[in-house]
């Protein structure tokens, strides 16, 4: 039986409504072209909006390639960051300012030009059934300056090449937790076009169950199918 693994990602920037964001940029086309061979910093004072690890890449990505300063506002408090804690500390040593608990208003610009943008205080990320329902305190607020605002608040995945072929859900490939299967034998998925946008120790832990699966499946097709040439092997004749 051929056996496939789906690890497409999930790279397509997410729109969060944000007033002025089609002044901003999208955090993970900048990093694609990072590593294509840009050599341009996005601005000199870049602001960065959320608190991942494509965040904080983006944030010291910025500054390497010559930005006097980089600030990551996310609405998550410092303990809440779903960065990794090494990640954090990086950005800090490398001189990103950090904002925890602030959330995207509206972008300002002056004679067209950005030149910074409204954060208001979020007073909570998620409600009490644990999903995503921020609050805010509107009545505080801040503009922080920056000539180049970078949005990394999260990614979505591409399916369109699975369509009415396996099965879906919130925008994510179904699959089985233990083994990775799809809703389709001998189709399996991965990484963040499975689970969700995550760390790449996550990703490697789902390829592994997934090649143990798909190792398991080929050793128990092989020996049904020498089980069944032995059935139909034809008596020899004395």
């Amino acid at each position: 039986m051929i056996t496939f693994f789906i690890a497409t990602g999930s790279w397509n920037s997410v729109s969060i409504g944000l007033d002025g964001e089609e002044s901003a940029g999208f955090g993970m086309e900048f990093l694609k072209r990072v590593h294509e061979g840009l050599k341009q910093t996005p601005g000199k004072k870049v602001l960065v909006i959320g608190g991942g690890n494509a965040a904080i890449d983006v944030a010291i990505s910025s500054l390497r390639l010559g930005a006097s300063e980089a600030t990551m506002a996310c609405l998550e408090s410092r303990e809440e960051m779903p960065a990794l804690p090494w990640e954090i500390e990086q950005a800090i040593e490398e001189g990103v300012k950090i904002m925890p608990s602030r959330g995207p208003h509206k972008v300002i610009k002056s004679n067209g030009e950005v030149t910074g943008m409204e954060l208001v205080r979020c007073t909570s990320v998620y409600g009490k059934n644990g999903r995503f329902s921020p609050c805010y305190d509107n009545a505080t607020t801040e503009i922080v300056e920056a000539d180049a605002i970078m949005l990394a608040v999260g990614y979505s995945t591409d399916l369109k090449f699975v369509a009415g072929t396996l099965k879906t859900e919130r925008g994510l490939i179904t699959v089985d937790p233990e083994t990775q299967l799809t809703s389709l034998d001998g189709v399996y998925a991965g990484g963040a076009v499975s689970h969700g946008p995550a760390t790449v120790i996550e990703a490697i832990a789902a390829g592994k169950r997934a090649a143990a699966a798909m190792n398991a499946n080929m050793v128990s097709s092989e020996a049904a199918g020498k089980q069944e040439e032995k059935i139909n092997e034809p008596f020899l004749k004395i």
